[in-house]
């Protein structure tokens, strides 16, 4: 009776091992992912980042990002998306780059393109969306070459709906304390209860300027 009480113990015990080296060997490495920001917007457009991460808990490093839909890429560029665009803001997606580092907690960014309210001008289709594959290394030289494919959507990061408040500026002195909009390629329209101003007419939000690709 106590050899099998021994015997169930250790058995236990080396389950609960094995279990620790497997959760273990997941979170000791570096997660890498990208993701599609706002870089400034109003509602005229807006200009986008793409943003890459390290989420894991040590360095990557030679991170490449590579586009795993070709066709899906093709279909979400816009009637602006003309040669000299496409080697400037799909640069990141060559074979010559590479991020040689990248340390656990930290991202870097690039310009991404934009999307408008002209078409003529708009790089990529709004909400359009693709699927990338990251691969890497990590510290000690481990590669990462079948994490799950990473979507990337062409979408404002600053507003899941695409409708936001501005901020309200300070009135000057002396003022009836009219709000103001900022402008970011385009105004965003005042919080609170819109009031026209001749200087600065009151604008929709810019949600409501894009055309939408049809199905």
């Amino acid at each position: 009776m106590d050899t099998l009480l021994a015997l169930a113990a250790l058995a236990v015990s080396l389950v609960a091992l094995g279990m620790s080296v497997f959760f273990w060997r997941r979170q000791f490495r570096p997660i890498v992912t990208a993701a599609v920001k706002t870089h400034s917007g109003g509602n005229d457009g807006i200009a986008y980042n793409l943003v890459v991460l390290n989420s894991g808990s040590i360095p990557a490093k030679n991170i490449r990002l590579i586009v795993h839909d070709q066709a899906g890429l093709k279909a979400a560029l816009g009637v602006g998306a003309n040669e000299d665009a496409k080697k400037r803001w799909l640069a990141c997606f060559t074979q010559s780059t590479e991020i040689p580092l990248l340390q656990n907690g930290d991202k870097t960014t690039c310009s991404f393109g934009m999307t408008h309210s002209d078409p003529r001008q708009s790089f990529w289709k709004p909400q359009a969306q693709f699927w990338i594959r990251i691969e890497y290394e990590g510290w000690f030289g481990a590669k990462y070459d079948s994490d799950p494919l990473n979507v990337l959507q062409i979408a404002d990061s600053d507003s899941f709906t695409g409708g936001m408040w501005a901020p309200v500026r300070n009135p000057p002195p002396g003022t009836a304390g009219t709000s103001q909009t900022g402008s970011k390629l385009g105004s965003r329209p005042p919080s609170g209860i819109p009031r026209a101003s001749p200087q600065r007419p009151v604008r929709h939000p810019r949600s409501t300027r894009y055309h939408r690709p049809s199905s």
